[in-house]
């Protein structure tokens, strides 16, 4: 909005063009007309700004010269269609290619001017970026299409089910196992669809026994769809989300050969033995002294020992020093005579190559019933692991800078949280929220290109300012976090993160100046769960944004302040409706002392506050849209006093009107303003 002051009584009126060239000039988009072939009559700045073409460059050219050659056909059809079917609006996405070769991405909507014989005499045509937004798009299609391949590729069955352990989804090696293709499996109970009827009271559904204990696995027989019982090892996944149970991912992994070999083995060792030599996990049968007595050809395969190697008197050694505890584990399990299964772990190779493995373990007995010896299978999971890895990464990690994500962020601040406090001030710790200034001009200036690139070179910038104990995040966007838990040094980490994002960036041709606004919350005392610390901070980090201060702790007139400002923000949404937004006409003096014309100057009405001036709330009204409502009321009561005025006999009196930017972003502006003269 402008200043309460009059317009220069020395300048001339702007005539109708004037005003649409005015207003096109400060628009973020691109405007041009075209006449009735297609050519440009106009463009105002905003084409040279983002396709990179001067207006002597375009002027007079067609559209779809500047279209990819694959979308003309489609332009030069909906043009004569505009033109045969006088077509009023056009709302399409189309590609233009810049100047330097890059293809761009727009929506494109516009209408047609039709002239007095009813033939179309032009178009005025807005043309918006949305190459950030594609990208977006195709980002987006690129992370789901890897998570499918994982999900497609794994080496078990898997099955995701949701909170009622109804099937959600199943992979191929679960159709395999089970025999159910992807449409007969979904939307049914996981109970029904592959738990035998002899099984069916052997315990909760996945949902309870997650919900009881979290992560769990165990071995059971389960049916296929054409009823044969299959043996299967199980490893269940509860699914998370802000303390709630949203799903079950369970792991299917047919051992029906594992386990007829672990049988055989009792009744025939012979038989067994020949079983082993083809079964495709390594397996190992050792003594009451635990001594290795056999290795089946998977295990020379896998980990490189041979038989004789394993079975000499110097027995191999490939257990890692730090997985020495859960072999121990395992050993005490077998002396106990429990069998066990699923224990994931590490063991070395010949080669020294560390391989995850999954080890179960059975101890069998001889005819009185003494220990024998036990067997151990040993499956090879790496793969399985790696893809786990793969997955956590994207569930956990930013993919831009390699930060832990929003998700990592509020699981470390609920963990942060859950600690016992103590009398200690050492239990007291800060999140400190941080947004970059004036970021989003990087990116609609110099391209998403250059502003991921920023955006790399901020997060190193900060990990370079933070010390060993704090924890550096990126929320999204332009956004990081840090939680600190050394609040004595927290204002020189704010001072010295503010001073250091100040240095310029040299981000390819370009040097960028930038900096930061910080927001600090401390736990406990600004909030004791991560809802308040995160809102409490983000209040602290406005407040320094409109202060320029750099940085700003939370304090309690912010929260004042927010409800002030929410609460007129309220107000002002039913202000137009109860007449409170009034004018005042401001007189506009030529140099003899005659008032020409006035300037029509808005103000709030408050029932409580009394008389508002604009600098109170039209910033409040842009950011929330109201100012569109407003502007309109404003034009259309400013022009009827002017009609009132002319009636009087002072038909050369002219009426001024501001508009804010916002309304600038508003497709039928010109159309308003038209339809209000």
């Amino acid at each position: 909005m402008a200043k309460d002051t009059p317009y220069d009584q020395n300048a001339p009126r702007m005539s109708g063009k004037d005003i649409f060239n005015s207003l096109c000039d400060c628009a973020p988009d691109i405007i041009c007309t075209l006449d009735r072939t297609g050519s440009f009559t106009y463009v105002n700045p905003a084409w040279e700004k983002i396709l990179g073409h001067t207006p002597e460059e375009v002027l007079n050219r067609n559209f779809v010269d500047f279209v990819r050659p694959e979308d003309r056909p489609r332009f030069k059809s909906l043009y004569s269609q505009i033109r045969e079917e006088k077509k009023n609006l056009i709302d399409i996405d189309g590609i233009l290619t810049a100047k330097n070769g890059k293809n761009i991405h727009f929506a494109v909507s516009g209408a047609p001017r039709f002239g007095p014989d009813g033939r179309l005499a032009g178009m005025v045509t807005q043309l918006h970026d949305i190459t950030g937004r594609i990208e977006t798009e195709q980002e987006l299609k690129r992370q789901k299409a890897y998570a499918e391949e994982l999900l497609e590729s794994a080496p078990e069955g898997i099955a995701i089910l949701d909170p009622d352990d109804t099937v959600i989804r199943i992979n191929k090696e679960f159709t395999r196992i089970f025999g159910y293709a992807q449409q007969e499996a979904v939307g049914r109970k996981i109970n029904e669809l592959i738990v035998p009827d002899s099984l069916t009271g052997e315990g909760r559904e996945l949902s309870q026994r997650a919900m009881a204990g979290g992560r769990f696995d165990y071995e059971t027989r389960r049916v296929n769809k054409n009823g044969e019982e299959v043996d299967v090892s199980i490893i269940a996944n509860p699914v998370w989300m802000d303390g709630e149970l949203i799903g079950i991912y369970g792991v299917y992994r047919n051992i029906s050969e594992r386990k007829k070999a672990e049988e055989d083995l009792k009744s025939s060792e012979k038989h067994y033995r020949t079983v082993l030599e083809a079964a495709p996990d390594p397996v190992m049968v050792c003594d009451s002294e635990h001594r290795t007595t056999y290795v089946n050809p998977a295990f020379t395969r896998v980990f490189g020992w041979s038989r004789e190697e394993c079975c000499s008197e110097e027995q191999i050694s490939f257990i890692p020093p730090q997985h020495e505890k859960s072999h121990l584990e395992m050993i005490q399990k077998l002396r106990e005579r429990k069998s066990f299964s699923g224990m994931e772990t590490k063991r070395y190779t010949k080669n020294g190559i560390m391989v995850d493995v999954s080890i179960s373990g059975a101890v069998f007995e001889d005819k009185k019933n003494n220990p024998e010896g036990c067997i151990l299978t040993l499956q090879d999971i790496t793969e399985r692991k790696m893809k786990e890895e793969e997955l956590r990464y994207v569930a956990y990690y930013d993919q831009l800078t390699n930060l832990p994500n929003r998700k990592s962020f509020y699981m470390f601040l609920e963990r942060m949280m859950n600690k016992p406090l103590r009398r200690s001030s050492s239990e007291s710790w800060g999140v400190m929220l941080l947004d970059l200034d004036r970021f989003k001009e990087v990116n609609d200036i110099l391209g998403h290109e250059i502003g991921d690139r920023l955006i790399k070179a901020v997060s190193r910038r900060l990990a370079g300012c933070i010390g060993k104990s704090d924890e550096l995040f990126r929320l999204g966007g332009d956004e990081f976090t840090i939680i600190t838990k050394n609040l004595e040094a927290v204002n020189q980490l704010a001072g010295a993160i503010h001073w250091k994002l100040t240095e310029p960036f040299k981000i390819m041709e370009h040097e960028i100046h930038s900096s930061a606004s910080i927001g600090i919350s401390v736990f406990p005392q600004d909030g004791r769960d991560a809802e308040t610390l995160v809102k409490n901070a983000d209040m602290a980090m406005y407040s320094a944004k409109e202060t320029k201060s750099g940085y700003s702790f939370f304090t309690a007139d912010m929260n004042r302040t927010a409800r002030e400002r929410m609460q007129m923000e309220k107000d002002l949404k039913t202000a137009l409706d109860k007449d409170q937004i009034i004018l005042h006409y401001q007189p506009i003096v030529n140099s003899r002392g005659e008032v020409k014309g006035a300037e029509a100057l808005v103000r709030w009405q408050h029932p409580e506050l009394g008389l508002i001036p604009p600098s109170k709330f039209i910033s409040l009204a842009e950011e929330t849209g109201d100012i569109v409502d407003i502007g309109k009321w404003v034009l259309q009561t400013a022009c009827t006093r002017a009609v009132k005025w002319h009636k009087a006999g002072r038909t050369d009196f002219y009426v001024s009107v501001n508009l804010s930017p916002r309304q600038f972003r508003e497709e039928n502006l010109v159309d308003l303003v038209r339809t209000v003269i």
